[in-house]
Formats: structure tokens, sequence, C-alpha cells
């Protein structure tokens, strides 16, 4: 890229509102989980669920030692959210939402969304976005859909967040504002949860993020798959 056309987009980032602010890790640790692809805190703010590629669910304490295993395995999970007492894990080629109650770890039930899109190019993510009360479900790439549903998982809503990333790889909700995750662009994106516009973005350098979650202790927590690690960062500069 040209420097005079690298200038050019810096120009049009800024007019847009939207430049992209560079962040690092205030630590980082390896995890025992095998490719992780996706973290959420646990309501009681003491420790994560983290599901992997290899389709599993684990409950991982704060220095990421696993604590207990779903007895279950899945495809190809890519996503994790909790919602009250339950446990949303999606499975991105198959298609599927299952349940699991965060007590018992047991698995209660299994939604099949269809999606016509690539197989390996479907739900990517999922988090709940109480300022319009729905989840959102949100394909990875070749395009990127939002889809809302109600709290029976049935969709009411799909909308195709045309330029905002290469691809998308985690979303979540913290501090009145919806967070996603891009991979292939190594960037946080902060939208406004009410219209689904872009507030603003940061550069982080992570190999293969592919999860994010905030704690209770005002850090942001994003896992990168090929590493096998957590790096943290203050949620402070996010919030600026």
């Amino acid at each position: 890229m040209t420097r005079l056309l690298l200038l050019f987009l810096l120009f049009l980032q800024a007019l847009n509102g939207v430049a992209q602010v560079k962040v690092k890790p205030i630590k980082s640790f390896h995890i025992e989980v095998k490719e992780p692809s996706d973290i959420a805190l646990h309501p009681n703010g003491g420790s994560y669920f983290i599901v992997s590629d290899n389709g599993f669910l684990h409950e991982v304490s704060m220095e990421g030692k696993i604590i207990r295993t779903a007895d279950f395995e899945g495809f190809d999970t890519e996503s994790v959210c909790v919602k009250d007492s339950l446990i949303y894990v999606v499975e991105e080629m198959v298609r599927r939402i299952r349940v699991f109650r965060i007590e018992d770890f047991k698995l209660i039930r299994t939604v099949t969304i269809p999606y016509q899109g690539g197989r390996n190019k479907a739900y990517e993510s999922m988090t709940y976005n109480p300022v319009r009360n729905k989840f959102i479900l949100l394909t990875e790439k070749d395009p990127i859909y939002l889809f809302e549903l109600d709290d029976n998982l049935v969709v009411t809503n799909e909308i195709e967040l045309k330029k905002i990333a290469r691809d998308i790889s985690a979303a979540t909700f913290y501090a009145g504002h919806l967070w996603l995750l891009s991979d292939e662009d190594r960037q946080i994106i902060q939208l406004n949860p009410a219209t689904y516009e872009v507030v603003k973005r940061w550069v982080i350098p992570v190999h293969n993020p592919e999860g994010m979650a905030f704690n209770d202790k005002n850090e942001l927590i994003i896992v990168s798959d090929d590493m096998e690690k957590i790096y943290v960062f203050d949620a402070k500069l996010f919030l600026q």
C-alpha cells in the first residue's frame, strides 16, 4: 500500500469517527483448553466458560485451569454466551445452538437455525443484547449477517453488517455497548447496541483472536486459538 493511499484511508476513518487505536495487553498466559474458540464469564465472576474447536465445553479458572467439562462432544463449536442460569453454545457447520444448565452442565435443549451460506462461514458468535432484549447471532463472513433472536431462539430480524470487518469471530455486551472481535483484522469493534452502528475500533497485537469477554476486574479477556493463550487488557482503555 502506498503512503498516499494509507493516509487517505486514515483520513476517511477520521471523518467517520472510527479511527483505529492500537492497544497492548498487560499480561498473557497459557490455558489448558486445546484450540479455544470463545470465552464467557460465569455469572458469579469467579470463572470462565470456554468452548473449543473440537466440540467441548469447559469451565475454567481465572488462571486458565480446567475445573470441569460437560459430558458432551459437539462439532465445530465456535461461540459461548451466558444468560441467567443457562449457557448457549453455537456449532457453526451444523447450524445448532446447544443450551446447557450452569448448575450441572447438563444439555437441556438443541435448536437448529438454518443458514444457506458457506459451511465454514456460518454462525461464529453469539451474545445477548439487553438494550433490544434480543440474542444476537452473527455469521463469520462473506457476508456478515447479524440475526436477532427472541428468548425462545426464534429469529426475528436479520441485518447485513456491510464493510464492518473482513470477519467476526466473537461478540459480547459490556458497559452499555456491544463489542465484536475480528480475527482477520485483529480488531475490537464497539457498536451502538440500539442501532448496530460502529462507534470505535481498536487494533490488538494478538495472533488468531477467537474469543472475547470482560470480567469483574475491569479487564478485557481475548482468547487466541492457535496460541492457546489468554491475553488480558485494561478495560478502561476501551471506555475512554
